[in-house]
């Protein structure tokens, strides 16, 4: 499930200036991924309130959806640092 953590993650980083962390994950399989095959995944923001995000996603195959996922983050702790 670390895969589906960092996919949606990716999306939280976008709408948050502090840290988070998962408050909840969920994922369904569909169908299984063959090896070798290639694997790509989306997310999107579905909301933001008061430092509460919800985010939906998808890995997908050549074959087809592999696995659909949400989650919700939660903002903890001070900004965090961009740049370098």
């Amino acid at each position: 499930m670390t895969f589906a953590d960092v996919l949606l993650s990716r999306a939280v980083l976008e709408v948050l200036p502090s840290a988070f962390v998962t408050v909840r994950l969920v994922t369904d399989f569909v169908c299984p991924g063959v090896l070798g095959q290639g694997l790509e995944g989306t997310a999107e923001v579905s909301s933001v309130t008061d430092g509460i995000v919800s985010v939906k996603g998808k890995l997908v195959s050549p074959l087809g959806t592999v696995f659909t996922t949400s989650a919700i983050f939660k903002a903890v702790g001070r900004q965090r640092k961009t740049g370098g």
